[in-house]
């Protein structure tokens, strides 16, 4: 094992130089596309959560010029565990995210529960924009014709074409 970097040294003199350039490059990377890509900042969406706004598309651009759509539903009322147990209201919201990428976009669907400040309290990430409800209507989500109750957040959420998401 040594002698094989003793002879990788030697043909790659500027080792040293690659491997800190490299880590450099993934730090930078890393820094630069998780905050903005994968992590929720504390609150986003509480200046969605009005009444006035219930229905209608917000659309944003990120700082990485991705197109975002966001659709307030609504307050809905869950059971906090199960069916005994205390009632809690969460706020409902759709999204849409567009993303330009090397040849296209890509989309990605997502239906947001918050508590009262918008901070996130489960997020499901659908396939298609299509399959998100669109509304809410005698505190169940509508999918197209179909309204479904749900009791309490489920660890995997199942809509009415029997597709269910994380």
């Amino acid at each position: 094992m040594k002698l094989f970097f003793i002879l990788w040294n030697s043909m790659n003199p500027n080792i040293y130089h690659k491997s800190f350039l490299m880590k450099w490059m993934l730090f930078l990377l890393h820094t630069t596309f998780s905050s903005s890509l994968f992590c929720q900042q504390v609150g986003e969406f509480k200046k969605f959560l009005t009444i006035d706004l219930v229905g209608d598309k917000q659309m944003e651009m990120d700082q990485d010029s991705s197109k975002v759509a966001t659709t307030y539903l609504g307050k809905l009322d869950m059971k906090e565990g199960g069916f005994h147990s205390k009632s809690i209201s969460y706020h409902v919201l759709t999204q849409f995210t567009l993303v330009q990428v090397a040849m296209g976009n890509h989309g990605q669907s997502r239906l947001i529960f918050t508590d009262e400040e918008g901070l996130p309290i489960k997020i499901y990430t659908f396939d298609l924009p299509e399959e998100l409800p669109t509304r809410i209507k005698n505190n169940g989500l509508t999918f197209g014709e179909i309204t479904m109750r749900y009791f309490s957040l489920p660890d995997v959420f199942c809509v009415p074409n029997g597709a269910c998401f994380e």
